[in-house]
């Protein structure tokens, strides 16, 4: 049976000194919990599971290549508008069509194929007088294109055609194209990887490294050709002799972005 005495005494001590008798107490016990035996491992944090094991990027370099080559136009590509005016828009569309008729009769009797032949617009506008106060005619207007495969028969059919027409046909514009540019392309293609190699390995040898293998290759190209265009013929001025036809050369040109590795 605990002392009384004892008791008494203890809650007769000042509260100061009872609560830092307990903390005292506390503090011995956590150490002990604490304690570790001999042969307990204690916990560590093993920071090698936490690795990402990530390598460095492999450095890269990227090159835009350039081919171009050239070949010859077989091919020509006209606009005609046969244009028509009359009091009435009934008489100048009856007299445009009679005209475009004449005219496409013309070309494919001249060995035009029909499907060569397509009709890109139509229109009917009010003539005013000068004044602008009133209509005093109507203007019909029909566009006809026109392609050519045979260069050297070109001008004669234009003259043909320009003849069958008078002083109401007028060439808005021609130009010269390739109608087979596959092989060409293929060439403009292989010059722009060879270009690219070059410049990537010249740009490898000024970093003091090596050229490794290709990453991608990315083709580029907006325009693979440029047309030749020829200079406008004015109304009528066609009619009277043959419209010389000289093809001279287009060049087609191809770009490539490509992605090397560096280093290998």
């Amino acid at each position: 049976m605990p002392d009384p005495s004892l008791h008494s005494s203890w809650y007769a001590r000042p509260l100061v000194t009872r609560l830092a008798a307990l903390l005292g107490v506390a503090l011995m016990v956590g150490a002990i919990v604490l304690t570790r035996s001999p042969g307990t491992p204690a916990a560590t944090l093993d920071l090698s599971t936490t690795g990402t094991g990530v390598e460095a990027d492999t450095p890269q370099i990227t090159v835009t290549g350039v081919g171009a080559v050239y070949g010859t136009p077989d091919t020509l590509n006209v606009e005609m508008d046969v244009d028509t005016q009359a009091s009435h828009a009934s008489a100048a569309l009856s007299q445009n069509e009679s005209q475009t008729s004449g005219l496409i009769q013309t070309l494919t009797g001249s060995g035009v194929s029909p499907s060569d032949i397509q009709t890109a617009s139509l229109s009917i506008d009010p003539v005013y007088a000068t004044d602008g106060s009133s209509i005093t005619g109507y203007e019909v207007d029909e566009t006809v294109e026109v392609t050519l495969h045979d260069l050297s028969t070109a001008g004669s059919i234009l003259d043909a055609a320009a003849r069958s027409v008078g002083d109401d046909i007028r060439i808005d514009s021609m130009s010269l194209s390739i109608s087979d540019t596959s092989s060409l392309m293929t060439q403009a293609r292989s010059a722009a990887i060879a270009d690219a190699s070059t410049k990537a390995t010249q740009l490898a040898a000024g970093a003091g490294t090596t050229l490794g293998p290709i990453v991608s290759i990315t083709d580029t190209t907006q325009l693979s050709q440029t047309q030749t265009p020829l200079h406008e013929a004015a109304s009528g001025a066609l009619a009277g002799s043959a419209v010389p036809v000289e093809a001279g050369s287009d060049q087609l040109t191809v770009s490539v972005s490509v992605v090397y590795q560096l280093g290998g």
